[in-house]
């Protein structure tokens, strides 16, 4: 912490997320440096079912941002827009 060392770099693949090999990571950490984790802060990315869970089961204690939503008013959420597969497009549902 006095110091801020990088003791990891792991390259992924773009359509990886950042906490896929997260847990992996920090697992190698420990097993490399010797590191007696109980605390690790992440942010909102990480907070996941999975990271949460591997937390708990290291006896790891997580600080994890959460997200906080705040949508633009007259924008539709993605989860609005249809695939056109056949012209390879998203229709926005206002046409």
């Amino acid at each position: 912490m006095k110091f801020n060392i990088i003791t990891d770099v792991y390259v992924t693949p773009s359509n990886v997320h950042d906490s896929v090999p997260y847990l992996n990571r920090l697992d190698r950490q420990v097993q490399r440096f010797g590191f007696m984790v109980e605390v690790v802060a992440l942010d909102s990315g990480y907070l996941t079912n999975p990271i949460c869970k591997g937390l708990s089961d290291r006896n790891i204690f997580g600080v994890i941002a959460h997200r906080r939503f705040h949508p633009t008013t007259g924008l539709f959420p993605k989860w609005k827009f249809t695939y056109d597969k056949e012209r390879d497009l998203y229709i926005c549902p206002n046409n």
